[in-house]
């Protein structure tokens, strides 16, 4: 917005009254004596050096923290629908003007035996890759310029064993490979083999008849097949994404990834 400035002049007036005598008897006043200018040469001050600024050091701020954020508000589900994989090994609940695409089946023993389901907004926008496998995948976080934060965790209640003996939960976290990242929601069990650095965005199942090891549910990338969302991608920051994410969407795959069951 711009700043009107304003400038006062103030001029200053001198006024000199000079007030003559009142004519009278008496002696006239002896004429002053006009005073001799001195010979002396006038004496300049010398120059006072201006102080050399010191140099400034210019230091960049600390990057921001994500804000304090509460997590995805709650999305009523009552009215959703519910989508079985081919196999019946895993379902999950989405809403009812939504659409699960690009289905393939899980086959163990077979060269590609993962199993898909790719959920796709009323509008038409990739969203949420559910990806079954029989062996466990880790998301390595040790790539150069890789930023990887837990936003937001909460414990998840899906009578799923693990393995590893780790805390089951939801998390919403935030990738980034350079600049830009993504917002990711996945279930995690909270274990981390040797070469990676933060708990990767898997859930260990113990294997039941229909051979699943391993189950995993998330959004953008990266990660196996997750392609990365518009909703959730192409941000600099986490702060940047927490700002500018769609949050009704955030809370909708939130439920989603939550809804998820697997038969015993």
């Amino acid at each position: 917005m711009p700043h009107a400035r304003f400038r006062a002049a103030s001029a200053a007036l001198a006024l000199t009254a000079l007030l003559a005598g009142c004519a009278g008897a008496g002696p006239t006043a002896p004429a002053a004596t006009p005073t001799t200018a001195s010979t002396e040469p006038t004496r300049t001050a010398a120059p006072t050096e201006s102080p050399i600024a010191p140099t400034e050091v210019t230091v960049a701020p600390p990057a921001p923290e994500p804000p304090a954020w509460a997590g995805p508000r709650a999305v009523d589900t009552s009215g959703w629908q519910t989508f079985t994989m081919p196999g019946g090994e895993a379902s999950f609940r989405l809403p009812p003007s939504w659409e699960v695409r690009d289905v393939h089946a899980f086959s163990p023993g077979t060269p590609e035996p993962a199993g898909w389901a790719h959920v796709y907004t009323d509008d038409g926008e990739h969203l949420l890759g559910l990806h079954l496998v029989d062996e466990p995948w880790s998301f390595r976080c040790d790539g150069p310029g890789l930023d990887s934060r837990v936003l937001h965790a909460e414990q998840a209640e899906l009578a799923l064993s693990t393995p590893h003996g780790g805390t089951l939960s939801t998390e919403v976290r935030f990738d980034a490979i350079g600049v830009v990242g993504s917002v990711t929601v996945s279930l995690t069990d909270g274990w981390t083999d040797a070469a990676g650095c933060s708990p990767d965005t898997q859930v260990d199942v113990t294997p039941a008849a229909n051979g699943i090891a391993a189950i995993a549910f998330g959004t953008g990338g990266p990660g196996p097949g997750l392609q990365s969302a518009p909703s959730f991608s192409g941000f600099s920051s986490a702060s940047r994404a927490l700002e500018l994410v769609d949050a009704d969407r955030l809370a909708t795959a939130w439920a989603i990834v939550r809804s998820l069951e697997v038969a015993p």
